[in-house]
């Protein structure tokens, strides 16, 4: 490696040892503008979305009512996945009401390319399952509204 990407990997490190620390929250403000992060799999103890081999499922998640999404994405649970199982994800966009975006949704496929599932059973060593979840950031459209003060 030469020696200026060792100073771009030593100033990235320096940068992210300083960052604040903290815990996951459900709701994060960022100046006065609150948001949030809804999740498919709720309140913990999580229920996570299981996709058997060969197949795929669509998952979505929603803002409070008169929320609107302004972000999202998926969590897949136990990555890397196994040795011959493929994890593609064709779909992860806005989930739409009208023109507003309400939520977000992913739809996640499993294709395992090992020969020995289409003989052994699902969620064998052979024919894993695949376990994800998806969260959408939302934010209260009121909040646009106050965020300059001469307008509230």
């Amino acid at each position: 490696m030469r020696k200026s990407n060792w100073i771009a990997v030593a100033v990235v490190i320096a940068i992210w040892a300083v960052l604040p620390r903290g815990v996951a929250r459900a709701q994060e403000a960022i100046g006065d503008i609150d948001f949030y992060v809804n999740y498919s799999t709720g309140v913990s103890p999580f229920t996570w979305t299981t996709v058997n081999p060969n197949s795929g499922i669509e998952q979505q998640v929603t803002c409070n009512d008169g929320d609107v999404a302004i972000a999202g994405g998926y969590e897949v649970e136990n990555l890397p996945p196994p040795k011959g199982v493929v994890v593609t994800v064709p779909q992860d966009q806005f989930y739409f009401s009208g023109d507003t975006p309400i939520g977000w949704m992913v739809f996640l496929q499993n294709t395992n390319l090992n020969f020995y599932c289409n003989l052994a059973k699902q969620g064998t060593p052979y024919c894993p399952t695949v376990q994800f979840r998806v969260s959408v950031s939302c934010i209260s459209p009121a909040a646009f509204s106050c965020a300059i003060p001469d307008e509230c």
